[in-house]
């Protein structure tokens, strides 16, 4: 069972049910989170949107923003941008995979920040800190699951997307992700990274061997062969992918697991 992004409902809540069944959990909080007491960007986008009652305000509100900048950051039209990004997916409308995209990795990131922290202070908080203490797990919380038998693994320090970084990026979110593993006492020689967003490339996974990553995880969907598949690009199942009660009929998944 593998638990991402750190949050402290995963210390509260998961950690206690696991103790109970006797199962393990693997556990990937991003490190810059519990250090520097930041929210990632891809929270303030969940909090923007459960804290709005029409996506299309919101869709508003980034219109406004890139018609600001558009001059400065040479940026194409908001049709443009709704066209290649509002692509409908099996969780999401066209307007939320147009807000999630385009301020996960389609604009230049410093425009991206700037357009997030705006629309999150409108609509959330402007207390960053105090927001993200509540959020996330602490040090002595991450030790206190690593010390009882819980893995602690990597996802990265600031949760970017790895596969649109180069190589340098890359290198500086890996190193210092396996700086936080040290700190909290992992072994660093034989550990497992779980990739933000899914995102990885080639380029990626010449860094995690070069780093001695044993395993790494995916946001592929399916059921992991360590004996044949590549163990750098391990599918996992999602919770969405199950039967969300016990009168469901089992699906390929349930069955298989």
């Amino acid at each position: 069972l593998t638990f991402d992004d750190g949050y402290s409902d995963h210390f509260l809540n998961v950690y206690p049910l696991l103790k109970k069944y006797d199962l393990s959990g693997l556990f990937f909080p991003p490190a810059e989170c519990i250090i520097a007491n930041k929210v990632l960007d891809v929270n303030k986008i969940h909090f923007i949107l459960a804290s709005i009652k029409n996506e299309k305000n919101l869709v508003q509100d980034i219109y406004k923003y890139l018609d600001e900048y558009r001059d400065l950051h040479n940026l194409e039209s908001n049709d443009f941008y709704m066209s290649k990004l509002g692509k409908e997916n099996r969780w999401d409308s066209a307007e939320i995979m147009f807000i999630k995209r385009i301020l996960q990795h389609e604009l230049p990131e410093a425009l991206r920040k700037t357009i997030i922290d705006y629309i999150f202070e409108k609509y959330v908080t402007n207390d960053i800190a105090s927001f993200s203490k509540e959020l996330y797990m602490n040090i002595d919380q991450i030790s206190i699951l690593q010390n009882d038998g819980m893995y602690v693994g990597s996802h990265s320090y600031s949760h970017r997307w790895l596969n649109h970084l180069d190589e340098e990026e890359q290198k500086i979110e890996i190193r210092s992700s396996i700086d936080f593993l040290k700190k909290i006492g992992n072994n660093t020689k034989d550990w497992i990274m779980c990739y933000p967003y899914g995102g990885y490339n080639d380029t990626t996974l010449k860094i995690l061997k070069n780093y001695n990553c044993r395993l790494g995880l995916t946001t592929k969907v399916g059921i992991a062969n360590l004996k044949n598949d590549n163990l750098l690009t391990l599918p996992r199942i999602d919770t969405n992918d199950l039967p969300k009660n016990s009168n469901a009929k089992p699906n390929k998944w349930f069955l298989n697991t």
